[in-house]
């Protein structure tokens, strides 16, 4: 086993696919006969990848998504799995082969979100590196402030903008980060989610937050030093935190009476994510006389690396009445921690009434949290929180598996959390059959092709309760009634009940959990006629005995197998998948079959050609006695580079495909 351990890493990698020559034989009647596949090679287009994750003990509560690409980016989702006790997650993920990266997607606030590569099948990560990342600032283009600060007299509205710091990376950290970070614990980290939870809207779930008279600027009782640590970010944006300082009673009535706008975060944005900010890091806004207020403001998307930061940005002020909107224009939330002698601060960094005015028409989700911080002062009781809300310090967990409600997709349910698609909640993949096993076909793959859709439903402790697939025949253009059907490997007695087959034939007898009888592995027959079923969904729904790993499971779609024209011993699986117990053992290695028992060495040819092939995404089918390889013009490459070149063989992209010898309907 192939076994990659990344530590510290948020680089994408890309794959290049490149062709090679074909070795063509002369003496054969079809392509897929003229070159030379190799021995291992098992048509499959779909890989699983074991997960192992760390995490520090402030984050074990937290849940992470598996997805092709960030939901911002329009990405696709296919697992969730959560942390246990001692901040391990192990899970098992079926992808396509194209995949050269999983992006790990937290929606639990302080976890960073990034790509991780994939280049084996067996992939670990510890978050604690990642937390640990600080690039020396020696490292990184120096820019200096004064020049920032006098760069064509940059203004906001009328308002000079002033860094504290004297220099800034051009990852937008400051150099005045006070020399030891804050650090957090699991109830701190905690209390933060239950406070902010993301994609809870605030007006919905927490609308005290935003009431009238609530207090959304600091104001001092005493004279103090102010610090201002950073928590975590919720955005995809480089978001500057900026602040303006007034005499309680004299505040600005408009946003063009601030004279300076000081920045404290000119980047608030996660190390690997647009940044390098690390949670904990603390920077001192000054000392300030009693009766002092601090008022904020958040520049959207305004960091520019060298050029500093963007004038024309949008800007959301703590004051609404300076902020765009109408009506919606309250953008920062202030939650006070009496014990902790803290006050949270949480801001919306998204025009919350018109999308049209966000970079990339985003629209707003009003958790609050796309900027947390928290605000201290020394004395620590200097700031007045008359009119500041309390933290709430517990996430509600309905169903008491340990998995908060806004994290949990079952949040009723104590026995179930996660699903964990392929290839997605609502896509099919697709497996293609010939059917005149052991004789040869004509490969043009559309005996019988089925889409599925399958969902693992794990529980908190990433385990499947539950499995739900998704069956659509459709092509069985052969005169042959063929059934469908899986294996397992695993004993029937694992699964406590299936249902949602459809059987029309009276040929399969089955046990009172709904596999099939005289099976010593667990056998599920789906239909024993595809006509019968022909462009009608089957929802198939096995319950488990007991929670099991996913890796028991194998590769999507498991070991699916066809049996020829109403004969159930005729079964027709993919490249050396075991039989069943009822298959016809005589069969093997008779006319082009050269299958060998004892050397576990299943339907294929003596050239290595398989009677099944499996397709990571929906299948667009070839016409009838049209070969596989003419209509998909890489098919031939990938079959004979190992799968090495063009793993992505059934894309509709340019050159990939002859439109005229496919199914028009497709």
């Amino acid at each position: 086993m192939r076994k990659l351990t990344y530590l510290l890493t948020t680089i994408l990698l890309t794959s290049c696919f490149k062709s090679q020559d074909v070795g063509i034989k002369s003496d054969a009647q079809y392509e897929l006969e003229k070159i030379t596949i190799p021995e291992n090679f098992d048509f499959n287009t779909s890989t699983t990848v074991s997960i192992d994750l760390q995490i520090p003990e402030a984050y074990r509560k937290a849940t992470i998504s598996f997805m092709d690409k960030s939901t911002l980016e329009g990405g696709v989702k296919i697992g969730t799995g959560s942390f246990d006790s001692e901040g391990h997650l192990h899970t098992t993920l079926t992808v396509p082969e194209t995949w050269t990266s999983i992006y790990l997607e937290s929606n639990y606030l302080g976890v960073p979100s990034f790509y991780l590569p994939v280049m084996g099948d067996e992939v670990e990560l510890d978050y604690q590196d990642v937390f640990d990342q600080k690039v020396s600032v020696a490292q990184r283009e120096q820019i200096s402030t004064k020049s920032l600060n006098s760069s064509s007299n940059k203004r906001i509205a009328s308002a000079v903008i002033h860094y504290l710091a004297d220099n800034v990376d051009s990852n937008g950290v400051p150099d005045n980060l006070e020399p030891v970070n804050d650090t957090f614990d699991g109830d701190f980290i905690g209390d933060v989610n239950a406070s902010f939870p993301e994609s809870r809207p605030v007006p919905t779930y927490n609308p005290e937050y935003i009431a009238d008279g609530n207090e959304t600027d600091i104001v001092l009782n005493d004279d103090a030093e102010v610090f201002i640590t950073y928590v975590a970010e919720g955005a995809g944006y480089k978001n500057v935190l900026g602040f303006y300082k007034y005499r309680v009673g004299f505040a600005p009535q408009t946003a063009a009476e601030i004279d300076t706008i000081f920045v404290a975060f000119p980047n608030i944005s996660n190390a690997g994510a647009g940044g390098n900010l690390i949670p904990g890091n603390k920077v001192k806004l000054g000392e300030f006389e009693a009766g002092t207020a601090i008022g904020w403001v958040l520049l959207q998307n305004a960091w520019k690396g060298s050029n500093g930061i963007s004038t024309s940005a949008n800007r959301f002020y703590s004051e609404p009445s300076f902020n765009p909107e109408d009506s919606k224009n309250q953008h920062n939330v202030l939650l006070k921690d009496t014990q902790r002698e803290i006050v949270l601060l949480g801001f919306e960094d998204l025009h919350r009434e018109d999308r049209n005015q966000n970079p990339n028409r985003y629209g707003s989700d009003e958790d609050f949290n796309d900027a947390i911080f928290y605000v201290t002062a020394t004395p620590g009781d200097a700031i007045n929180t008359t009119n500041i809300r309390t933290i709430t310090t517990s996430a509600p967990d309905t169903d008491e598996d340990g998995v908060d409600d806004n994290q949990d997709e079952y949040p009723n349910d104590p026995n179930k959390a996660f699903n964990n698609y392929f290839p997605s909640s609502s896509g099919y993949s697709s497996i293609a059959f010939e059917d005149l096993w052991p004789n040869k076909g004509d490969y043009d793959f559309n005996d019988v092709v089925v889409n599925y859709n399958v969902n693992l439903i794990t529980n908190a402790e990433n385990k499947v309760v539950e499995l739900d697939m998704k069956i659509l025949t459709r092509e069985t253009v052969a005169g042959f009634e063929n059934g469908l059907g899986l294996m397992f490997n695993f004993e029937p007695s694992k699964i406590s009940s299936v249902t949602g087959m459809n059987y029309t034939k009276g040929l399969i007898t089955n046990e009172a959990n709904g596999c099939e009888s005289q099976q010593q592995n667990a056998v599920v027959i789906f239909y024993d006629n595809a006509h019968d079923n022909l462009e009608q969904e089957l929802d198939i729904h096995f319950e488990f005995s007991q929670p099991i790993e996913p890796e028991l499971l194998g590769i999507a779609p498991f070991n699916t197998f066809v049996f020829a024209n109403g004969v159930r011993g005729k079964e027709i699986h993919l490249p050396n998948e075991l039989p069943t117990d009822l298959a016809d053992e005589s069969l093997f290695g008779n006319s082009d079959d050269n299958s060998s028992v004892g050397a576990n060495n299943y339907y294929k040819t003596s050239e290595n050609l398989p009677w099944a092939i499996n397709i990571s995404r929906e299948y667009a089918i070839p016409k009838e006695n049209v070969e596989i390889s003419t209509a998909y013009k890489k098919f031939l490459q990938w079959v004979s580079s190992n799968g090495s070149s063009f793993p992505d063989w059934y894309e509709d992209k340019e050159g990939y495909r002859d439109a005229s010898k496919l199914k028009l309907e497709n």
